[in-house]
């Protein structure tokens, strides 16, 4: 189950289901503005790089830990719970970045935004909208700087724009570090899932998710 779609059929009816679709839509929206910026732009990471992973550890949102708490759960990666689980805070990164796979995330399909546009977006600064090329970026795949007009008239994705849109999701709720909060939707989740499957029955549960037919009554 790689695509958010299928995340949010599993978990359809709930409040993480709604949760989940709304942050997809926001994604969806995202999506072509920053492919159309990074292409106008030439604007690239440098092929195998993850600096930025290495280092640094995201703080996200509760629909964010939730979309990639079922997206670890519905496709049994318990390797990568359980370095999740093994994290500690430090100088280590984030625990879902692996050195030794050729583009390193290990949850890509459903990253949180940060990683979405991280080096790849516009900012909001005292002077207005502002692109500089990320520090790591060692092979110049990037321009140095982009000034506010070009980034306007372009409609560059700015970065607190889609953080105040993806934030609105929850409320009163806040941001905490990704393992921190990853961890704890797994354990809600797992909470979701089971009572679903309580309430199906054992003779209802429908693992490949095909629908279950209802039976046609006989003519009398």
């Amino acid at each position: 189950m790689d695509d958010i779609a299928g995340i949010c059929a599993r978990f359809e009816g709930t409040f993480v289901g709604w949760q989940i679709a709304e942050l997809q839509e926001i994604y969806q929206a995202l999506e072509p503005e920053s492919r159309d910026f990074t292409s106008k732009f030439s604007i690239s990471c440098p092929s195998g790089c993850g600096t930025c992973c290495e280092r640094f550890v995201p703080d996200i949102t509760y629909s964010e830990a939730r979309l990639v708490a079922a997206w670890l759960i519905l496709n049994s990666r318990s390797r990568l719970v359980q370095a999740v689980e093994e994290w500690k805070s430090g100088d280590r990164g984030c625990p879902l970045y692996n050195p030794d796979t050729p583009y390193h995330c290990t949850v890509y399909p459903v990253r949180p935004l940060v990683c979405r546009l991280f080096a790849a977006c516009a900012t909001k600064g005292k002077a207005g909208m502002e692109f500089r090329r990320c520090r790591f970026n060692a092979d110049a795949t990037a321009p140095q700087e982009i000034e506010a007009p070009a980034l306007e008239a372009a409609g560059a994705p700015v970065m607190q724009d889609y953080a105040y849109r993806v934030r609105s999701l929850e409320g009163a709720g806040g941001v905490t570090l990704l393992p921190e909060a990853v961890l704890a939707a797994m354990d809600e989740l797992r909470f979701i899932l089971a009572a679903t499957l309580d309430e199906q029955g054992p003779d209802n549960s429908n693992p490949d998710d095909t629908p279950t037919p209802t039976p046609t009554p006989l003519a009398s």
